[in-house]
């Protein structure tokens, strides 16, 4: 996609830990009321969600921890605050 200049849009439920590194963009949705919560550089949205007060776990799936964080519900369950 890169070489050829096109934008590539992939939605991924949950993907493993190996997957997730090989993306340069997350666009993180929640349900409460469906709205973004982040949109940027992969590699930028530990330090994102440090900066509102919720610090990356060590190991475990980012998206997953991502995921949680932002489903309603769910502890901890950031939906409204990001």
């Amino acid at each position: 996609a890169k070489r050829l200049n096109v934008l590539t849009v992939v939605v991924i439920h949950q993907p493993r830990t190996e997957v997730v590194q090989l993306f340069d963009m997350l666009v993180l949705l929640t349900s409460n009321p469906g709205r973004m919560t982040y949109f940027g550089p992969m590699a930028d949205a530990p330090a994102y969600m440090k900066g509102c007060g919720h610090s990356l776990p060590e190991d475990v799936n980012p998206t997953d921890w991502y995921l949680d964080l932002v489903t309603p519900g769910l502890a901890p369950d950031a939906s409204g605050g990001l």
